[in-house]
């Protein structure tokens, strides 16, 4: 689908987030059934991205937003269909010989979509759907190993499924662990294993990362830092994290708890908190 489209999904999940939110305990909510499709508006435009954020202190620095046509020209994104990932321990019998033995299936289309149930429906899908494989936070190796769970804490929902990756099949005999999906930072895993989605979300990314620091050659790191949690008009910062020594990164990332994320724009020594999407539609500002 397109990128269009997909982000008009991302919406729709937004919606199932808070239908699923605001509907009583024990009742069922009803959506409304449409006669036709929705009418889907632009999502990409000039106009509507003037206030999509505040300007920053230093405005020169403010990020500029990409044309509508360089937008609309983006290649589409295909959503296959995935599936959980349950701990070691956890895990039913033959589970991945089954989903090595699946066909490839594509399970969005937009052209079947009529009603809001359909659109939320969809909005999972997309809230699911990985758009990395095999990386770059979580290896397959990862969640097929106890000691990494335990080590880093990684809640796991009461049905043993770990809910921030999910495996994907894109060809018949190949499982794939999909990666930095909408709900890898919007999950959230509750002491009694309940899984909320849309909540601030508590995978240990950072912690994780931490693990890789010291596979990352010596001179290079201070350029993966800048990549990943650059400021460009934090001069200050930027000249912090080029003195910074390999132990320096680790201690500096392992300190970071589940919720929060260093992450693009940010800063590692003081990252953000993960926002929640439940009530979204009643925020002027999110992040």
């Amino acid at each position: 689908m397109s990128r269009r489209r997909l982000l008009l999904a991302l919406a729709a999940g937004v919606v199932a987030v808070w239908a699923a939110a605001s509907t009583p305990a024990g009742q069922t909510r009803t959506a409304p059934r449409a006669a036709t499709a929705p009418a889907l508006p632009e999502f990409w435009s000039a106009e509507l991205l003037e206030d999509y954020e505040l300007p920053l202190a230093t405005p020169s620095r403010t990020p500029t937003h990409v044309s509508r046509d360089y937008y609309y020209a983006l290649p589409e994104r295909r959503v296959y269909k995935s599936y959980p990932v349950y701990h070691p321990d956890r895990e039913p019998d033959g589970y991945l010989d089954r989903l090595r033995a699946a066909a490839p299936e594509i399970v969005f289309d937009a052209a079947t979509l009529r009603t809001d149930a359909d659109w939320i429906a969809a909005g999972r899908l997309v809230f699911e759907m990985p758009i990395d494989v095999n990386g770059p936070i979580l290896r397959p190796a990862h969640v097929r190993d106890r000691a990494w769970y335990a080590k880093h804490r990684v809640p796991v929902a009461a049905d043993g499924v770990m809910p921030f990756a999910r495996w994907i099949v894109r060809e018949t005999g190949k499982v794939e662990l999909g990666n930095v999906s909408c709900a890898m930072c919007h999950t959230r895993v509750l002491p009694d294993g309940t899984a909320i989605a849309g909540a601030q979300g508590n995978f240990p990314f950072d912690q994780v990362f931490a693990d890789d620091i010291p596979n990352i050659p010596p001179p290079v790191m201070p350029l993966v830092a800048q990549a990943l949690v650059g400021a460009p008009w934090d001069a200050e910062g930027t000249a912090r994290l080029r003195a910074m020594s390999h132990a320096d990164f680790r201690a500096a990332w392992n300190a970071i708890p589940p919720g929060v994320i260093a992450r693009q724009g940010t800063s590692v020594f003081a990252p953000p908190a993960v926002p929640d999407l439940i009530g979204i539609a009643d925020r002027r500002y999110l992040d």
